[in-house]
Order: C-alpha cells, then sequence, then structure tokens
C-alpha cells in the first residue's frame, strides 16, 4: 500500500490529463488502485510496479473513456464520436 501512495499523485496527474474532469479522474484512480490491489500476484517482477500500474491507469481511462462515448452515441442517435479533446501526455 505504501507504493500506491507514493504514486498516487503522479497517477491521479495522468488520469486527469486523459480525462479532464476530477470525477472521472478520482474513479480511475480509485478501480486503478482497486484492480492493482487484486491482482498484485500477477506482477512477474516487483521493479517493474511503476510501469504496471500506470499501466492498469491507463486501461481504465480508456475504459471511462469508452463508457462516455457509448453513452453519448445512446443519447444522441448518432455515431460515437469524440465529444472532447483527449491531452496525449507522452
Amino acid at each position: 500500500m505504501s507504493l500506491v501512495k507514493h504514486f498516487e499523485e503522479s497517477l491521479y496527474r495522468m488520469a486527469k490529463s486523459i480525462l479532464d474532469k476530477d470525477e472521472n479522474a478520482a474513479d480511475a484512480l480509485q478501480e486503478t488502485i482497486l484492480k492493482a490491489y487484486q491482482s498484485i500476484h500477477a506482477l512477474r517482477e516487483p521493479k517493474f510496479f511503476k510501469t504496471w500500474i500506470f499501466r492498469i491507469l491507463i486501461n481504465q481511462c480508456n475504459t471511462i473513456l469508452a463508457g462516455c462515448f457509448a453513452y453519448r452515441s445512446l443519447l444522441t442517435g448518432s455515431p460515437c464520436r469524440f465529444p472532447f479533446t483527449v491531452k496525449n501526455t507522452f
């Protein structure tokens, strides 16, 4: 758990840069911590923890974005379109 605390601010900033909304970034961070905790046994090399947890976060952000696109498409009846700009931080 102390490793997560060590990276928490960086993880939040990454999520915020992808998702823009504070509440979505907080949701992504919470889900990331839960998924990391549940699958810590899958981490083969502890030295890659940071890369591993950031990958989980990015995947979670992509899942949230996909949900936003699908929801918007359902409401408007139009094909999913990119509803906002995602900042590329890489």
